[in-house]
């Protein structure tokens, strides 16, 4: 299994479309290569128009550490499974669309930046981690002080 969405919300509230699969990829910076995600999953995805900025949320990640061991993606191997550190990368979203509204299959990319990471717990030395990310426009509304007067 690549992935799955819960839902894609286009144009705004209300409007959401199925979809079959997706599949996550990050990177650091934006000149560098993307890396696929194969153990993260997208719950949501919003594309936005008209001002309104678009938002995913992926998760969770598994992750063990001292010395405990999670089944990796796709074996039955068990294997050291760190913490992901991808707070503040660039995040691709891609899946296929197979309704009438696209008129058949349609392969859809979200870009955008994750804004926030949450992590919980499951007992010592065993977590999940979830992001939430915005859409490339979120970086306009940025705002840079150059200075500031008391």
């Amino acid at each position: 299994m690549v992935g799955s969405i819960a839902q894609v919300s286009v144009g705004g509230p209300g409007t959401v479309y199925p979809f079959e699969t997706a599949q996550v990829w990050t990177r650091e910076e934006w000149n560098h290569p993307w890396t696929i995600r194969h153990d993260l999953f997208c719950k949501k995805c919003t594309k936005s128009v008209g001002g309104a900025i678009g938002t995913a949320s992926i998760g969770p990640w598994r992750y063990a550490t001292d010395g405990k061991q999670l089944k990796g993606f796709g074996t039955d191997r068990f294997r050291d499974t760190p913490s992901l550190d991808i707070d503040r990368h660039y995040v691709k979203i891609e899946w296929t669309s197979n309704t009438e509204d696209f008129n058949g299959s349609t392969k859809n990319r979200w870009y955008g930046i994750i804004t926030r990471q949450d992590e919980a717990v499951l007992g010592k030395g065993l977590g999940n981690q979830t992001w939430e990310a915005r859409s490339l426009e979120w970086l306009f509304t940025r705002v840079q002080i150059a200075s500031s007067h008391v």
